[in-house]
């Protein structure tokens, strides 16, 4: 328990640079991962392979929704019983995850292999555009299990106060992706399956990697297929369940933006709008880390019955996370046409994904409220309120714009319904957020 022991005990600032820097490293080398794929891909595939991975996101989305639910779920449960010294309920969790993910991710495979072809002319692809993205999505879809493995054991490591293998993990998926793109894309000539290869054996080595480092460690956390049980099952789905209705309302919210924009922009909007994804990705993605370095400390603060500590870190969070994203929104408003020059040489694509881009970047501002309230509701078992933040942003708001906006303003109605939804979701958590600690102080006013 002596990670216990230091969550609870030492200083919150530390805390956070310590376990959610290494985080955010982790998410920064997840970014370079998905920004050279995406150079790759433009400059030796081509603009329609940019759009074909435009199109296979949404199916992607369905292998990290569920990952990332019990990934979540099963952390923050975990850091809940660390907090309470509850070790066998630790072990317990982590055997039901484990078994969680490698099942339903071999089984989310085999259904994206057979009906994603479905799932594309459902977007309005074209038989050519979608006979594309089915060459990248049948081989990555082999990988959805690895991913989720890795996945899976960084967050419980992270739980534990072990950051290494994690960033390693990263690293290897980058390393790996970076070398493979070489060798089947650009020597090879593979085109799509060629990246879709590239990714599948980068993930592969990543979760190979994680399970012999776990294993051959002794971890405090044992393995055991008697641990699995419908009561820790439960426990995991929830505390990660909003965080895949959250991913799958984003792939089903992909579906009809890839839609729209093929419908009033066609597939170089299509192709320049992934670039643009790829690029905010570069903001929203260390938020994301800093969130998962921030889990531990809410759930077991919470768990320890330490108020002032858990609000003193959603202070702190906030504070970090708004000053990174603005300034990372003025260097995108500065450097954009630098940057979007590495994905093509197109100049009708540079130019339309430069606008486009600019108009994104301003709705990045109000990511950090609805991101930091989400880990606060999550790691403090609040199921109701993690439905709703993770709900918010894509199904309450963006959805209902996306099918307002773009009759009145086109493609530019696109890019200004996300900047709506998030100052909507933004409003919403900051209320969530102060009801909860206002509601909190008042029932334990001398809690430390």
């Amino acid at each position: 328990m002596e990670n216990e022991n230091r969550i609870v005990k030492e200083s919150i600032n530390r805390l956070i640079l310590t376990l959610a820097m290494p985080a955010i490293l982790g998410q920064v080398l997840d970014i370079a991962y998905n920004l050279i794929d995406g150079i790759f891909i433009g400059r030796w595939v081509g603009t329609d392979g940019l759009a074909a991975i435009g199109l296979t996101f949404p199916l992607t989305l369905i292998n990290m929704a569920v990952s990332i639910m019990i990934g979540t779920g099963t952390s923050t449960a975990i850091g809940r019983h660390i907090g309470r010294k509850d070790r066998s309920a630790c072990n317990n969790l982590f055997s039901a995850g484990l078994i969680l993910t490698v099942v339903i991710n071999l089984v989310l495979s085999l259904i994206v292999i057979g009906a994603g072809g479905r799932v594309l002319s459902l977007m309005g692809a074209d038989p050519s555009l979608s006979a594309y993205a089915m060459q990248y999505i049948r081989i990555a879809a082999l990988g959805f299990v690895f991913m989720g493995i890795a996945m899976l054991m960084s967050d419980v490591l992270r739980n534990e106060g072990i950051i290494k293998p994690s960033i390693i993990v990263m690293l290897i998926g980058l390393v790996g992706n970076v070398v493979f793109d070489v060798l089947f894309i650009y020597l090879f000539g593979m085109g799509m399956a060629g990246a879709a290869l590239a990714t599948l054996t980068a993930q592969f080595l990543a979760a190979a990697y994680i399970i012999i480092y776990y294993f051959a460690k002794k971890p405090s956390m044992k393995f055991s297929l008697g641990g699995f049980g419908l009561k820790y099952c439960r426990e995991i789905v929830g505390g990660g369940c909003g965080v895949l209705l959250r991913e799958l309302v984003e792939a089903g919210v992909l579906i009809v933006l890839n839609g729209a924009i093929l419908t009033y922009g066609g597939s170089i909007n299509l192709a320049a709008f992934n670039i643009i994804n790829k690029l905010i990705m570069m903001v929203y993605m260390p938020i994301g880390g800093f969130a998962e370095g921030l889990q531990p400390i809410i759930s077991v603060n919470y768990g320890a019955e330490k108020t002032k500590r858990l609000k003193e870190a959603i202070e702190l969070a906030l504070v970090y996370s708004l000053s990174y994203v603005i300034l990372a929104a003025i260097c995108g408003f500065l450097f954009s046409s630098s940057i979007i020059g590495l994905f093509s040489g197109d100049r009708n694509l540079l130019l339309i994904t430069s606008h486009g881009l600019k108009i994104m970047l301003m709705s990045t501002v109000f990511l950090p409220f609805t991101i930091i309230g989400t880990v606060l509701v999550q790691g403090v078992g609040n199921v109701k309120g993690s439905i709703i933040l993770n709900l918010s942003r894509q199904l309450i708001f963006l959805l209902p714009l996306l099918f307002i906006l773009p009759g009145f303003m086109g493609m530019e109605g696109i890019y200004y319904a996300h900047i709506l939804a998030e100052i909507f979701a933004a409003v919403l958590a900051l209320f969530i957020m102060i009801r909860y600690f206002m509601k909190t102080t008042a029932a334990h006013p001398t809690s430390s």
